[in-house]
């Protein structure tokens, strides 16, 4: 394999990882003991989450929450 067929291959993984996700504006919500919370049923209210966003995480405690 040549390094420009290896150069392509590694910017497309990079374009699905989550880091470049967290990039686009996203955020990943976890619970303490680190289990992606995927829906809003998952919350519970003075439930503490971390919050991972581009450059960082935001540790938070929730205090009310709405479903669409």
């Amino acid at each position: 394999m040549n390094k420009q067929k290896i150069d392509l291959l590694a910017k497309q993984l990079h374009s699905i990882s989550y880091e470049a996700t967290l990039q686009r504006g996203f955020a990943i919500v976890e619970d303490e003991e680190g289990n992606i919370l995927k829906n809003i049923d998952d919350i519970k209210i003075n439930q503490k989450v971390k919050t991972r966003i581009n450059g960082g995480s935001i540790i938070a405690t929730v205090t009310d929450k709405e479903a669409n």
